[in-house]
């Protein structure tokens, strides 16, 4: 066996080497990267920066997983770093990487970021709509979370139970019963009334807006829902 014929195997086995440490960290990145407790977040930022040393750029299926990751701890600087490595990759108009992105950044109460990512995509589906309507959301943003649901809908695009549940806490912090009921008979309409998670978060909303009686009421249908 000539010389060239060596290097040619053992290059090949290198490259074997690498692809199973990449599905094996990748897998790994996933698990942890479904979790956004701080144990399991830590170590999927551990497994991102190991591939990142080993020179391995991630493709448009880990990215996310990463993102959610940052979005969970609330690490700024690298979620930066990373949209820095997805441009680099050319994945930045990739439909997940972008919701992703939106995500990552609403959290981190980058609003602005956030608006930017989200208006300059062509195609808004609902995942990317509730990305931008929690950030607001979470960041007690009222008048600018409402905004959005109306925006949503002109757009075509109908709010989900997910959507909802994201935009209840922001009304009650307001105090904002009227919207709140409004939200209510949304529920009732499109049939996610009797979801567990729904009623709580009714339940949060009508106490938080000192409206005790349907608060009740809400608490009672949990219970045969339960």
């Amino acid at each position: 066996m000539d010389l060239s014929t060596v290097n040619k195997n053992l290059i090949s086995e290198k490259e074997e080497v690498k692809e199973m440490m990449v599905f094996v960290i990748e897998e790994r990145l996933r698990r942890r990267g479904g979790s956004c407790n701080a144990g399991p977040c830590d170590e999927a930022m551990e497994f991102y920066h190991k591939m990142f040393d080993l020179g391995i750029t991630l493709n448009k299926f880990t990215f996310p997983f990463v993102l959610k990751t940052c979005s969970g701890l609330k690490v700024l600087e690298i979620g930066k770093e990373i949209y820095s490595h997805v441009k680099r990759s050319g994945l930045d108009s990739d439909v997940y990487i972008c919701t992703a992105l939106v995500d990552f950044y609403a959290k981190c109460g980058c609003l602005y970021e956030a608006k930017d990512l989200f208006d300059k995509r062509s195609h808004k589906d609902v995942v990317a709509w509730n990305a931008m309507i929690a950030g607001s959301s979470l960041h007690g943003r009222y008048e600018d979370t409402v905004r959005l649901i109306f925006e949503m809908q002109d757009s075509g695009t109908s709010p989900n139970s997910s959507t909802l549940v994201a935009v209840l806490p922001t009304i009650g912090q307001a105090k904002a019963l009227r919207q709140g009921k409004s939200m209510h008979g949304y529920c009732v309409r499109k049939v996610v009334y009797h979801d567990v998670v729904m009623l709580t978060a009714l339940l949060d909303m009508y106490a938080k807006c000192d409206s005790l009686e349907y608060a009740r009421r809400i608490f009672g249908t949990i219970s045969v829902a339960l």
